[in-house]
């Protein structure tokens, strides 16, 4: 009996592993299939459905941060435009759902007058910003704003306006949420709520695997 449930035990971790690895695979179709889109020139995807099809896919590692991203927040506040687009894009081949990645390219090719890729850049910023704005109020526990990753959080609040003075990880009914106290230009405060989910899911199942983030 005990051989059996052995057995059983390891079945159903196999089970469980062809289903993560379908579950990647629908990701990767989906998500190069709206990139393919989004590339032709068509802004005007489902952007929520293109933050998910990520989040479902290979590619997701919400707690990595590449090299590539700290070359371009070196450069953004050097002002050194060439190297902000050369590092950008080398972020966005790995995630094109970075916000921020979207908002500094699109900022530095309108100061190099390319107004089209200016353009580009910010139409799928303010698409990738509207969607998490849809998905909740943000102003409670009860109607939190969904991300998929917490640079996610930083990069709508900063697009807003705001300046992080805090963070907490709290609990939003059975979802873990990141409690965020900001200020506004005028020095006032408030807090927003975001669901990480999402994120700590996957944290889970990769300790869960023994194998946490590499980058």
């Amino acid at each position: 009996m005990r051989g059996m449930g052995f057995a059983i035990a390891i079945a159903g971790l196999l089970g469980l592993a062809r289903l993560a690895h379908a579950e990647e695979s629908t990701g990767d179709a989906k998500y190069a299939a709206l990139l393919t889109d989004l590339k032709s020139g068509d802004t005007d995807i489902d952007y929520t459905a293109f933050r998910e099809a990520y989040a479902e896919s290979s590619h997701y590692d919400p707690y990595g941060e590449p090299p590539e991203r700290g070359a371009m927040l070196d450069a953004a506040k050097a002002e050194n435009c060439t190297k902000v687009l050369d590092a950008a894009n080398k972020v966005l081949d790995g995630n094109f759902t970075d916000i921020q990645a979207h908002i500094l390219a699109a900022n530095c090719a309108k100061k190099q007058s390319d107004a089209s890729t200016a353009k580009f850049h910010h139409d799928v910023a303010l698409g990738l910003i509207r969607s998490i704005a849809h998905s909740g109020d943000g102003g409670s526990a009860d109607s939190p704003f969904v991300v998929t990753a917490v640079r996610e959080e930083y990069a709508f609040l900063f697009s807003q306006g705001y300046r992080v003075t805090m963070q907490a990880l709290v609990q939003c009914g059975k979802s873990e949420c990141d409690a965020m106290t900001v200020q506004d230009q005028g020095g006032a405060t408030k807090t927003f709520y975001f669901d990480v989910s999402r994120s700590m899911l996957w944290l889970t199942k990769q300790l869960g695997s023994g194998k946490p983030s590499a980058r």
